[in-house]
């Protein structure tokens, strides 16, 4: 009787348990890179300042908190704040990207340059990323400077 209710168990958890790692993760896959190729739309447009990218890459809600503290609200106002910007040129380094469902979260360190000009510091910068209608969008931003070593 105890072999018959182990079997009946180890059959009823073996169907409950992903047989296979790869096709777990190849939705998640799909979604990193969904979500680098976004990230690089994004810096170009910010880059040529474009609207109509801007507006399909960002929430309606989007929420942006700046290196020194600002906070601007919505996707309208940030895009009229990125026809502001003077950099001419960004590189991104992702740190980090982290998936589950339909949020993701992406840590970046970037670097933007003004013309003629060197590299401006680097920045951190954190993004969650929401899946609306089977597309991501950005609904937050974070940019934090880096500490000054000791």
């Amino acid at each position: 009787m105890f072999r018959f209710v182990a079997l009946a168990l180890l059959i009823a958890t073996s169907t409950l348990v992903p047989q296979s790692g790869r096709s777990q993760n190849q939705p998640r896959k799909a979604d990193e890179e969904q979500l680098v190729l976004l990230e690089q739309e994004w810096v170009e447009a910010e880059t040529r300042h474009n609207q109509g990218a801007l507006n399909r890459i960002l929430d309606d809600n989007f929420l942006f908190v700046g290196p020194g503290g600002q906070l601007i609200r919505g996707k309208a106002a940030f895009i009229k704040a990125v026809q502001k910007m003077t950099f001419t040129s960004m590189r991104v380094v992702h740190d980090l990207i982290l998936v589950n469902g339909d949020t993701a979260i992406i840590v970046d360190t970037f670097t933007t340059r003004q013309a003629g000009k060197q590299d401006d510091p680097p920045l951190r910068d954190v993004v969650t990323y929401i899946k609306r209608q089977g597309r991501w969008k950005a609904f937050g931003e974070h940019i934090g400077r880096f500490a000054a070593a000791n």
